[in-house]
């Protein structure tokens, strides 16, 4: 019943960038500012991006924009670049709709599970079989328990790792407890850990990251891959700490993607421009962060 990768479909591993959407005033699509950050990050060795992701506004976006920017993604990235598109919806039937169009402009695409099908081990089944029967991409699963109410099982994992167009897992969880959970999990799939407070609690659990702060300083996540195996416990706990109080002091999980916005904005990538409902940076906000971009290098 369920076919193979399609022969479209890259392999994923190490970085993903979970692109923020640029927006003009308006907030309409600035798509000046998107080419323009994405050529700043394959400069700098990105090969892999997530747009629609939760970091890039795509709930405040219409159904218009999103497919607009999936069209104008996929003119503007080179044919060796991963493009992962966000294929979220309530119901089943609009992450079906969702993956229906994004698979004409990619193989990859991420879906979360529905809350309908999170709460019994039937419509959850029944759910991957309509979209695995009704659509030919490949998928990564997206766990986001703060946007989706709880958890994937993982007795749902029990029941469809093992099918084939099945990829991965991006989770975004914040529960290194329920990720390494997971990780038995990685004969069947790639594990992908997104947020930036567990990076280097989860490197030894996972095949690659999707971290928010990709965006700004996606040298950093890749060099610090590769020094993590050299560390011992201790240092590694040490590394933990210091990163995460750095990301508690600048990045704030309430005014994140504003803060990204503003510092990429401060170095010419985009504008700052966001959607009112993630509300405004003070004063204070802004000026630490003006702090940040002359004491921490860019990149």
């Amino acid at each position: 019943m369920f076919f193979g990768k399609s022969v479209e479909s890259k392999d994923v591993r190490g970085l993903v960038v979970p692109l923020l959407t640029p927006l003009n005033e308006d907030l309409s699509l600035d798509f000046i500012s998107f080419k323009t950050h994405v050529s700043w990050l394959m400069n700098r060795g990105v090969k892999n991006f997530f747009i629609l992701s939760p970091f890039g506004e795509q709930e405040f976006l219409s159904r218009e924009q999103k497919q607009e920017l999936i069209i104008y993604a996929k003119e503007a990235l080179p044919k060796k670049i991963n493009l992962i598109v966000g294929c979220f919806g309530e119901t089943p039937d609009l992450i079906t709709e969702s993956v229906s169009f994004a698979q004409r402009y990619s193989k990859q695409c991420v879906v979360n599970v529905p809350f309908s099908a999170l709460t019994n081990e039937i419509s959850f089944i029944d759910f991957f079989e309509e979209l695995f029967n009704q659509t030919k991409a490949d998928f990564f699963l997206y766990n986001n328990p703060f946007l989706f109410k709880r958890n994937i099982p993982v007795v749902g994992f029990d029941k469809i790792a093992g099918w084939e167009r099945l990829l991965g897992v991006i989770d975004y969880s914040r529960n290194i407890d329920y990720f390494k959970i997971l990780s038995k999990y990685k004969q069947a799939l790639s594990l992908f850990q997104e947020a930036d407070e567990l990076f280097f609690d989860s490197t030894g659990f996972c095949e690659g990251f999707a971290p928010q702060l990709s965006n700004i300083y996606p040298r950093f996540f890749v060099e610090s891959k590769e020094k993590v195996p050299a560390l011992d416990y201790v240092g590694l706990v040490h590394k933990q700490s210091d990163f995460s109080s750095f990301v508690r002091d600048y990045f704030p999980l309430h005014s994140r993607i504003q803060s990204a916005k503003y510092l990429l904005a401060q170095n010419g990538v985009m504008q700052e421009f966001y959607h009112s409902a993630l509300g405004v940076l003070s004063n204070q906000q802004k000026e630490k962060l003006t702090s940040l971009q002359k004491e921490k290098e860019f990149a």
